[in-house]
């Protein structure tokens, strides 16, 4: 039984509490229900506690709330608040976070209001005094001196958190992604927390805290939260609003209103745009005053959903022609190329750079992309090239104004070594390109005609026009998605390699879920690796490990690594990955394969060295997963080796002598039929939500320990150890190291340190506790058992 499970049940049955399972501080499940609605035990139970850290306290329900401290070097703030809300100074709802260096003191607060005494009106004390009410209050500390001068003086503390409601917090005994624990400063508490008047507690924090209490205009807060700047082709979007102003036909509010919704992200340009449209348009006969109101609404009912491409979809729907930036031009009977208009060119074609998240500092970190359409593609100076071709190839000749194709292409030839070169790329403008990611709790496929959202309890299709954020291009299934309720011929194949035990075969199904959820949680990191059941001296092969990477490369942006030959320390070893990249495999990789140099890669980001351009560091949130397949197990016993991997095991049910073939009739992928298709893109979507539900499922190993064991020692050093070693008798391990020698003579160059370290790693991987001692220059070693050191 899961122990957060058991401890949240316990405070919710103690103290009338919404609780959560987290994974890190983050919630592992959709929890808007739970802000207003009570739990019960039985809702608590059917939550995914799966891998999960800790348990969170929901701010709000039954008027809990949450003084939350940051960055205070010692108690003495505690000490001063728990004083002044009139409260012990032993308060037993006082928790030290697992970082060391925060608190939380929970309190009951009843949300009061103001009367005031003239006019009799009411008022919400905490839009009164802060401004508008939140889920959370972050406060900066006032100094406590005049001069400031160091960190101490600047407060008692780096800020003050009120955690009012909609919001959560970690309990004890929650795990801090620190790897420290949060712990009650006092005893436990035996009854919910002190009420306390929310005056006192605003009295406190405004003796400590800079409260501001002016309250921003309503538009003022909308502007700043819905009209972030954004990059926009000022002379197309001209064209296009001119074009519509006078060809919107009567009665399109719809598309009237969805233009108004493209241009709120311009901010004040968009509203100068939407009011100038509007009054050129003879349709429409409202004032510029009620134009400013309209569009006010528009900007405080905006959510994303529109942007400015839907503008120029309504204005070719219409019939308007994006206008061509000609970035030639005749001087003195000479055609010569203007970069000024080429760089705006190829920025209206979509072309920009794209900055990404960087942790490590180095390198310029930024890519040359194309967008389009919300689509996003990495590309290079070659691409660059064969787009402008091919545009010009398909431009009307009328549009060449005197000249002409060849001659411009001539002119471009000629001047290619200043204009496709990485220099020149570097002054395109730069994007904020928002990504649509998967979350903790949910995951996406993105077909030809339409996106699936995967969830823990549901799978739902939408059409592209509901996505606002941006996706990669290789990240697009290059099929439509199709509804389908016949089994996968690909799911009986991978049933049959876990030789129809259910177990394995629903370990095998978390493994790959694992892969196609793109969201990689700091706190929990894995590598996937397939390994042969099969004991051999030698790789096995051909049971389908490669058939199982080669199927999830057909629905994730896969780069596939030979293992046998592939070097990490190597310079540009991860050239070919790429930002778009979701996963990396490593095939086969060969014995004693250095697994230690992917620690990072599994659980920080990494950085990319590439030929003749700028290394990039992609953060570990966007990095790819790493998945193996091998017949020898990964060398190490350390924990920081055994932590990384998830190990699933494959019969030799299917081999040399018995292909998949044998059995379905026809290769797999290439010989597929739309339905069969379909079939497997239904099946991988089950696998992703199979592991959001159960998260990573363990199973009973076949051989795997078996095989480790001797992959680590030798088969001699086994036979050797399971015959002679008793469990609680202590052994000198020079003695032992002689007697193995004596019986296995091929073994005489064997050292003492290493036939020592065999009698560690065997004591490991057997599960029991090595105890070592040395008397009067002898050396001891002594194996004891877990579950009596327990008792």
């Amino acid at each position: 039984m899961n122990k957060f499970l058991e401890t949240a049940k316990l405070y919710n049955r103690k103290f009338q509490i919404n609780v959560l399972p987290l994974r890190g501080k983050r919630p592992m499940i959709e929890w808007d229900r739970w802000q207003t609605e009570i739990q019960t035990e039985k809702d608590i139970t059917d939550m995914n506690w799966v891998n999960s850290t800790g348990l969170g306290n929901i701010q709000g329900i039954n008027n809990w709330r949450c003084i939350d401290i940051d960055g205070a070097e010692d108690f003495e703030i505690v000490e001063l608040i728990l004083n002044d809300l009139g409260l012990p100074k032993k308060y037993k709802w006082v928790v030290q976070s697992g970082s060391g260096s925060g608190f939380h003191i929970y309190v009951r607060i009843e949300a009061l209001k103001s009367k005031d005494v003239e006019t009799g009106d009411e008022s919400n004390l905490l839009i009164e005094k802060f401004g508008g009410e939140k889920a959370v209050y972050k406060l900066s500390m006032k100094p406590l001196s005049p001069t400031g001068s160091n960190e101490r003086e600047n407060g008692y503390c780096k800020h003050i958190e009120l955690r009012w409601m909609n919001c959560q917090t970690a309990l004890p005994y929650s795990l801090h992604e620190s790897g420290g624990v949060y712990n009650f400063c006092f005893d436990e508490p035996d009854e919910p927390p002190s009420y306390v008047e929310l005056e006192t507690v605003i009295e406190c924090l405004e003796k400590y805290c800079v409260v501001n209490t002016l309250t921003p205009t309503l538009s003022q807060r909308e502007r700043e939260q819905k009209t972030e700047r954004i990059y926009y082709d000022k002379a197309k979007l001209e064209s296009a609003l001119d074009f519509l102003s006078k060809n919107l036909p009567d009665g399109s509010y719809d598309d009237w209103y969805k233009i108004g919704f493209g241009l709120v992200p311009l901010g004040e340009d968009g509203e100068k745009y939407f009011i100038e449209m509007s009054l050129k348009n003879p349709s429409y006969n409202d004032t510029e005053m009620e134009l400013k109101k309209k569009y006010e609404s528009l900007v405080k009912d905006y959510n994303g959903s529109v942007t400015i491409g839907t503008i120029y979809h309504i204005a070719e729907m219409l019939g308007w022609k994006k206008p061509i930036i000609k970035f030639w031009y005749h001087e003195k009977d000479r055609l010569k190329i203007s970069r000024v208009r080429f760089k705006k060119f190829l920025e209206s074609e979509g072309f920009c750079k794209y900055k990404m998240d960087s942790e490590s500092g180095t390198g310029s970190n930024h890519l040359f992309v194309r967008v389009e359409n919300n689509i996003v593609e990495e590309i290079d100076s070659v691409d660059v090239k064969e787009y402008v071709m091919n545009f010009l190839h398909k431009m009307a000749i009328e549009e060449y104004d005197g000249t002409n194709r060849n001659e411009i292409i001539d002119t471009l030839i000629k001047s290619a070594n200043q204009l496709f070169t990485q220099s020149f790329l570097e002054f395109l403008i730069t994007r904020n390109i928002e990504f649509n990611r998967d979350s903790l709790d949910k995951g996406y496929f993105y077909f030809k005609n339409g996106l699936v959202e995967v969830k823990r309890g549901s799978i739902e299709f939408y059409n592209y026009d509901k996505l606002t954020k941006h996706i990669w291009k290789k990240q697009i299934i290059n099929r439509d998605f199709i509804e389908s309720t016949q089994r996968s011929v690909f799911e009986e194949f991978l049933f049959n390699v876990c030789r129809n035990e259910v177990k394995r075969f629903e370990a095998l199904k978390s493994g790959i879920g694992y892969l196609l959820h793109t969201y990689k949680d700091p706190s929990f990191s894995k590598s996937i690796v397939f390994i042969d059941e099969k004991m051999s001296e030698g790789a096995f092969g051909r049971s389908g490990k490669g058939l199982v990477i080669k199927a999830i490369s057909h629905v994730r942006n896969v780069v596939i690594e030979d293992g046998r030959n592939f070097n990490p320390s190597k310079n540009f070893a991860f050239q070919r990955v790429k930002a778009d990249t979701n996963i990396i495999g490593f095939e086969d990789i060969r014995e004693k394969f250095p697994f230690d140099r992917l620690f990072s890669l599994i659980t920080d980001g990494i950085t990319i060295e590439r030929k003749n351009k700028d290394e990039i560091h992609i953060r570990h949130e966007e990095s790819p997963k790493v998945v193996i397949s091998t017949n020898f197990s990964i060398s190490g016993v350390d924990d920081s080796t055994i932590d990384r991997q998830y190990i699933i095991e494959f019969s030799d049910y299917y081999n040399k002598s018995h292909r998949p073939v044998d059995d379905f009739g026809k290769p797999f992928f290439g010989a597929w039929n739309t339905e069969e298709w379909s079939d497997f893109d239904i099946f991988m979507i089950s696998c992703l939500q199979h592991y959001l539900k159960n998260g990573l499922v363990e199973y009973e190993f076949v051989n795997l320990d078996k095989k480790k064991m001797i992959d680590e020692t030798s088969p001699e050093f086994i036979e050797f150890a399971e015959d002679e070693i008793v469990v609680g008798k202590e052994y000198e391990k020079k003695g032992l190291y002689e007697s193995f020698k004596k019986e296995f003579e091929d073994f005489e160059k064997l050292t003492q340190s290493k036939f020592t370290r065999w009698l560690k790693v065997w004591g490991k991987l057997k599960k029991l506790d090595v105890s070592e001692s040395k008397s009067g220059g002898k050396r001891f070693i002594r194996y004891i058992s877990r579950e009596k050191e327990a008792a």
